[in-house]
């Protein structure tokens, strides 16, 4: 093989490297970042989520679903991990964030007061103590 097939054969590989980094770099990895980004987690996921919620609640608080406004079951992207924001219909502008520990059970992660954080020492609070304790 001659100098000037060498030169041609490195130029194809770089012109296909070139383009094949290009197409990497501007369409695959973000529409990857995208979806990634989007991923709210599975809906089957998050009604279970939900359900055990309500289970717990049933079992160890002796409450129905009749004793919230809302129950939600979501999906925290940081965390990699599901919650339930559940709002009781005796304080409807306050919101308790569950965290499942890793027996299955709830434990009281946060709570939000007109979309706010809020101190869980807070004397207004009428439901901090549900589930209050991490490892129940």
């Amino acid at each position: 093989m001659d100098v000037q097939n060498k030169k041609y054969i490195a130029l194809c590989f770089s012109i296909v490297c070139i383009v094949l980094i290009s197409w990497l770099y501007f369409y695959y990895i973000p529409q990857r970042v995208v979806e990634s980004m989007d991923y709210r987690g599975e809906v089957e996921e998050k009604i279970k989520v939900r359900e055990n919620f309500l289970e717990e609640m049933q079992t160890k608080e002796s409450l129905t679903k009749d004793y919230f406004l809302e129950i939600v079951g979501d999906y925290d992207v940081k965390t990699n991990n599901y919650f339930v924001k559940a709002i009781y219909k005796d304080e409807p502008n306050v919101i308790y964030i569950y965290y499942k520990n890793e027996n299955g059970g709830f434990w009281l992660g946060h709570i939000l007061k007109d979309g706010k954080p809020t101190d869980e020492s807070a004397n207004e609070l009428k439901n901090k103590h549900r589930l209050a304790i991490k490892y129940s």
